[in-house]
């Protein structure tokens, strides 16, 4: 119960805006991730508005990776208006719907470099002993 109290008190500070003393854990190495094989993918489909592109990212879920793609995003100058987020067992599932930035292609192979980057498993060339 302490625990609950813990992270009901904490939320509240964070959604007030008080971050100070908060950080994101680190990632961990896993010895049975290696087990359980997730590619990471990023994806852009086509939108029929113009002004709002959709960037779907999937990877191996962990802690802070949600904050990591949203501070990519933000720092490449989108508005994220809506994230739709899913765990289906180890694999994460997230879909941006942006505003902003260039969406030309080459801006989206930077972008894919970056997300990649983030989405890509430590413990990926580690198997399970």
């Amino acid at each position: 119960p302490h625990h609950l109290e813990n992270l009901r008190t904490v939320s509240r500070q964070a959604a007030a805006g008080d971050t100070e003393g908060m950080f994101v854990p680190k990632r961990r190495k896993s010895r049975r991730a290696g087990v359980i094989p997730v590619r990471p993918r990023v994806r852009f489909p086509d939108t029929i508005r113009d002004n709002i592109c959709i960037i779907e990212v999937q990877g191996r879920d962990r802690p802070g990776l949600l904050n990591e793609l949203a501070v990519c995003l933000t720092d490449a100058g989108f508005d994220i208006t809506s994230a739709h987020i899913e765990v289906v067992g180890a694999m994460a599932v997230d879909v941006f719907y942006v505003r902003g930035a260039a969406a030309e292609d080459k801006f989206k192979k930077a972008l894919r470099v970056k997300l990649l980057d983030i989405l890509r498993d430590p413990a990926a060339e580690s198997k399970a002993a």
